[in-house]
């Protein structure tokens, strides 16, 4: 059976490593960072680390933000 998860810091080295782990079990992934810039080098990571992306979401999240 497989869950959505919300990884937040997932641009970290905790978060890459269950990233990796939720992906290889076939679980849906939504991931956060604080820039979207880390958006990249985090999927290039994951990516040579053998998992699969086609569950993996991305998304760039102001967590400081105050909201309006």
């Amino acid at each position: 059976m497989s869950c959505k998860v919300l990884l937040t810091g997932i641009s970290g080295w905790i978060g890459k490593h269950i990233a990796i782990q939720l992906l290889k079990e076939g679980h849906h992934v939504v991931g956060t960072v604080r820039n979207e810039n880390l958006i990249k080098p985090t999927k290039e990571t994951l990516k040579s680390k053998n998992t699969p992306l086609d569950n993996l979401s991305l998304y760039e999240v102001a967590l400081s933000s105050k909201p309006t």
